[in-house]
């Protein structure tokens, strides 16, 4: 037998099973399209297989464009729009080397749950995507899209740091304040209801500065007309707060005590004036001197002005919840009792919501639930202001000086309905420090609309929350916001379009889904947390410990 007479046989080309993987991620998504809707046969969708397969894009292009996109029905075209965008979203890979995945076998010190990763809806598991470390959090939510099922109560429940929460129909503090028990004293200012605890604000006031904050809470400047009328009524609340902490100590000292200073008779005005000057402070002093040379006709308006903005002092339910502080509640003390929280569990002492022996430990973080039903929040917003506010502030000077260790947990504020309180400028300022003050902010708003009404520097705010929680919009112009968030990308056909247009993101493609702004990384397309009563876990957690008592 004679070999090689004729030369080798040309072997057939072996067949690469991986060459769609190597191809653009917007055209093998496109040919997955083409291939599975079958609305365009040969030669056509074979030849653009082809081309992709040996790199010849030039063909690829012309034959989708050319030969393939004129024959696809209106609503397989879209989809071909589409094609490559999954790419522009966060992966798995993006969201581990970040950090938002929590590795086996490591604790969750600070973490809160803001939704699940996923790139299929039949994904048997999906990894949770977790927030920790410094930064604040801003959630957009419509009207009953289950914000306080899917993020609050979840929170409330395992959060292991102190807590603020503003809590109007009450639902928080009753599913979850017999696990905060466990963290340390539960406190409820909730002025409709006999058994609410108390919170004088007066008590905290220790100069000017903290008078000008408290007097900042109390009296708002519209914005609407002239401002000086507002003004001029919160600089005299700002005396008369340290008039009444200052040179009346041992006497009745409330925000309902500094209504009645502004309606006060020849005499009681002459007297005020007098131990005014007395006092051996300049800034009285020089109330007293302003107040004298003022026409009574701008004083009285003045007066009236501020009257009207502390009108709802007035109520009794708020006198009486106001009047007096409950033991172990000060705003200071929290952060502080934070500090001790974590040095007991250094030294080895377990800390709150522990469970040793069968028994709970009681820890020393205080959690706050400030409830004032719906209907009512925009009459009272003076009072939940002031408590807000102070206890913010009061977070903020606790922390000004460095610790070490610093406390693991952050002093979590949620901000329910935020918008409803009006304009705070120490919310403007607090989302600007984090890590120094050692507090989080979780704000929530209906629409950015609201946001933008409330707060002039509302961009600010948004730039400065670390996690941006979208869920579906309710309405067009925060849809339009978030898609020139997104940003812009080139389809499969080489055109410039939204990465989601405001309809996308308004429609079904979005059900139970949530986008996630997270800083440095891409945006996230997650599945939504479970509502608190759908989850079971969680539900059977409760079942088996609910019963226990600290």
């Amino acid at each position: 037998m004679v070999f090689g007479l004729f030369g080798k046989k040309k072997a057939k080309p072996r067949d690469d099973e991986h060459w769609r993987d190597r191809i653009d991620p917007a055209h093998k998504e496109a040919l997955e399209i083409l291939e599975a809707s079958g609305e365009v046969g040969p030669p056509w969708v074979p030849s653009y297989r082809a081309a992709l397969r040996f790199g010849k894009m030039d063909e690829a292009n012309d034959t989708l464009r050319g030969h393939i996109v004129p024959k696809l029905s209106k609503e397989t075209y879209e989809r071909l729009l589409t094609a490559g965008g999954s790419n522009c979203w966060a992966g798995f890979d993006d969201l581990a080397q970040s950090g938002y995945f929590q590795k086996q076998g490591e604790k969750s010190i600070d973490r809160v749950k803001l939704g699940y990763w996923s790139d299929r809806e039949d994904q048997p598991v999906k990894p949770e995507i977790l927030f920790s470390g410094d930064g604040h959090l801003l959630t957009v939510a419509p009207t009953g899209a289950g914000k306080s099922q899917r993020y609050i109560l979840p929170t409330a429940l395992t959060y292991n740091g102190p807590i603020l929460i503003l809590d109007p129909k009450g639902e928080v503090y009753k599913e979850t304040a017999w696990r905060r028990s466990w963290h340390g004293p539960v406190f409820k200012f909730a002025p409709f209801d006999e058994n609410s605890d108390h919170f004088n604000p007066l008590e905290f006031v220790t100069d000017w500065d903290d008078a000008r904050v408290l007097a900042d809470l109390l009296i708002t400047v519209s914005g609407k007309g002239d401002p000086f009328w507002d003004s001029s009524a919160r600089d005299l609340v700002r005396g008369l707060i340290m008039y009444v902490v200052k040179v009346r100590p041992g006497g009745v000292a409330n925000i309902r005590e500094i209504l009645r200073l502004l309606s006060p008779s020849d005499d009681e005005f002459e007297d005020m004036l007098d131990a005014m000057r007395t006092a051996n402070d300049e800034g009285l002093l020089e109330l007293a001197n302003s107040l004298e040379k003022m026409s009574e006709k701008m004083r009285a308006s003045i007066q009236q002005v501020a009257r009207a903005q502390l009108d709802v002092w007035r109520s009794e339910a708020v006198e009486r919840v106001t009047s007096d502080t409950t033991e172990e509640w000060a705003p200071e003390a929290i952060s502080t009792d934070a500090y001790f929280n974590e040095e007991m569990a250094n030294h080895g002492i377990p800390l709150g919501g522990k469970s040793v022996e069968g028994t709970v430990v009681q820890g020393v973080t205080p959690s706050i639930y400030l409830i004032v039903p719906p209907d009512k929040i925009g009459s009272y917003r003076s009072v939940l202001r002031v408590m807000l506010g102070m206890h913010l502030n009061g977070a903020i000077k606790a922390n000004q000086g460095e610790r070490d260790p610093k406390p693991l947990r952050p002093y979590l504020f949620i901000f329910d309905e935020l918008p409803q309180l009006g304009y705070m400028e120490l919310i403007e300022n607090a989302v600007a420090v984090a890590r120094s003050a050692n507090i989080r902010l979780w704000l929530f708003v209906q629409d950015l609309a609201q946001l933008r009404e409330t707060f002039p520097k509302w961009e600010s705010i948004l730039a400065n929350c670390k996690a941006q929680i979208f869920f579906k919009p309710g309405d067009l112009g925060t849809a339009e916001y978030l898609s020139r968030l997104l940003g812009r990308r080139r389809d499969v056909l080489g055109s410039d379009r939204e990465l989601a247009t405001p309809q996308e993101l308004m429609g079904p493609n979005f059900d139970r889904k949530v986008v996630l702004r997270l800083a440095g990384q891409k945006p996230v397309k997650a599945v939504l947390p479970e509502a608190f009563y759908e989850d079971e876990q969680l539900q059977e957690y409760i079942a088996t410990h609910k019963h226990r008592k600290p």
